[in-house]
């Protein structure tokens, strides 16, 4: 599946994106999705896929500039889907973990900054994968910080030893 994306906060120019879905669950997803739009009237391809919906589950028309739903909209609704779902705590959930949280999980898993931007497809340099890949190993307990996590193990002092009598 082809999904286009018309503009991102790093996209200067507003050309867009093209991204390459192969996840056979996603691409059964949007199809169920776009089919309950076409029953609306509402499947051109030119109309954003993500839209807003009313609090009676009514989909809100698109408005005249075209898009769909904003940024905001977008991180109201992953909480309220967070918040349904058992084990997850929506207070501290964001969608853009949704972005974030991927490099963080490979770089945990041992994939090197550039392996991620390749795996991704969805980075222009290693600075911010670097920065998320740097939290996803603190997360893991696999990060390295050399001498300053040397100097503070010094600091540490050790119980005595329990004497025996």
């Amino acid at each position: 599946m082809l999904v286009g994306k018309r503009t991102s906060k790093n996209d200067h120019w507003s050309t867009g994106r093209e991204y390459v879905v192969r996840d056979p669950v996603a691409i059964s997803i949007v199809r169920t999705y776009i089919s309950l739009l076409a029953e609306l009237g509402q499947a051109e391809s030119q109309l954003p896929l993500l839209r807003g919906i009313t609090r009676w589950g009514r989909l809100m028309p698109v408005p005249g500039s075209g898009t769909g739903m904003t940024g905001h909209a977008v991180n109201r609704a992953f909480k309220r889907m967070v918040a349904r779902t058992p084990a997850f705590d929506a207070k501290e959930a964001t969608s853009h973990g949704l972005r974030a949280g991927v490099p963080a999980d490979l770089a945990a898993q041992g994939y090197s900054p550039a392996e991620i931007m390749v795996i991704t497809d969805d980075w222009k340099s290693t600075t911010m994968v670097e920065k998320y890949a740097k939290a996803g190993l603190r997360r893991a307990g696999k990060d390295n910080l050399g001498r300053a996590q040397q100097s503070l193990d010094a600091l540490v002092v050790k119980p005595p030893p329990n004497p025996t009598v």
